[in-house]
Formats: structure tokens, C-alpha cells, sequence
């Protein structure tokens, strides 16, 4: 992951791991 993307992914995990999927 992105430093920014990473710093989202401490708010929203699964989230982020979905949208990281997407992209």
C-alpha cells in the first residue's frame, strides 16, 4: 500500500482493502 493509502486503511480496513482491490 501507498503512505496514504495506508493511513486510510488504519480507519477503514476492509474498506480499503476492497477499494485496493478495484484499483
Amino acid at each position: 500500500f501507498s503512505g496514504s493509502v495506508d493511513t486510510s486503511a488504519i480507519e477503514t480496513k476492509g474498506t480499503v482493502l476492497t477499494q485496493s482491490a478495484e484499483h
